[in-house]
């Protein structure tokens, strides 16, 4: 990784901002103290690089992704790898990158190693159900999770990934803990949206289980965390979803029209994975056949 004094000059000199503009006398800091800092002889606290990177107009994840030589870092390769395995329905890639992994724990990776082999299982088993979580790997997640006092990315991510192997009444508690912190994920994108996912997920949890009163509670959390209209992928699973309580509440014709135009949209966008993945918990809640529409025939 580069020195981030080299990698905050290469930015500033590229939007031709001068050093007198970031630092002086009436500044937090000194004109030579950032130019020793740029020219790696010294360091500065992140209190005050973060005030330099919002007059440079860059987010300090962005300056992180710089600095990293445009790559993302080996927690994110991860995540993005786990996801693309996911998403193509790739069970036997999943099945290597947990062996990987799991050879990580065995040559004394640490805690993250062995939560990481959990977030790589927790994906495995939402394609091959008959992958099982052991009392003791159950254990270990929630004793991690508890222990967690202030959620970030990689916890919000670790606990969307592995609600399949917790009890409903957990999922109820966690979720409605990260509910209350809501505020805190505001204004972090990747974050925010985590948050809007896992609210979804509990939903879905807590209709499949029956438990409508708490479906509802949850949805109409969803509901006020999406703000943003253009957030369709979200709101189509929503769609979905409530198509499925109002089926289960006797409602079936209206709850079948929901569910089906909520496939209707992932076919209009080709996202086959989601198509056929939703047309099998279709068939499973309603017992007939999604029938697909001519683009997905062909």
């Amino acid at each position: 990784m580069k020195h981030f004094g080299a990698v905050f000059k290469d930015i500033r000199e590229s939007r031709n901002i001068k050093l007198k503009d970031l630092a002086g006398s009436e500044k937090e800091i000194s004109i030579a103290q950032l130019s020793k800092f740029e020219n790696g002889k010294s360091d500065i606290t992140l209190q005050k690089l973060y005030p330099l990177l919002e007059q440079l107009g860059i987010t300090l994840q962005e300056f992180e992704y710089a600095a990293n030589g445009y790559k993302l870092n080996r927690l994110h390769t991860l995540f993005d790898k786990i996801s693309k395995l996911y998403n193509e329905n790739n069970q036997r890639g999943l099945e290597r990158l947990l062996e990987i992994e799991k050879g990580k724990v065995c040559d004394g990776g640490g805690i993250r190693k062995e939560i990481n082999a959990l977030i790589i299982k927790g994906a495995l088993k939402e394609i091959d159900r008959d992958v099982v979580f052991t009392d003791g790997e159950k254990a270990f997640l929630l004793d991690y999770l508890n222990s967690i006092e202030e959620w970030g990315y990689y916890e919000l991510r670790l606990y969307n990934i592995t609600m399949g192997i917790l009890d409903l009444s957990t999922i109820e508690d966690l979720t409605s803990d990260i509910v209350k912190r809501a505020s805190v994920y505001r204004g972090v994108g990747l974050n925010e949206e985590l948050v809007k996912t896992i609210v979804l997920n509990t939903v879905m949890a807590t209709v499949s289980k029956k438990d409508f009163k708490k479906a509802i509670y949850f949805k109409n959390i969803l509901s006020d965390l999406m703000k943003d209209e253009t957030d369709i992928f979200t709101r189509a699973l929503l769609s979905f979803v409530t198509g499925e309580m109002e089926f289960y509440q006797g409602e079936e014709k209206s709850g079948k029209v929901k569910m089906q135009n909520a496939i209707k949209i992932f076919e209009m966008v080709e996202s086959n994975n989601l198509v056929d993945s939703y047309a099998i918990h279709y068939k499973r809640i309603t017992g007939e056949k999604y029938e697909f529409s001519n683009m997905k025939k062909n």
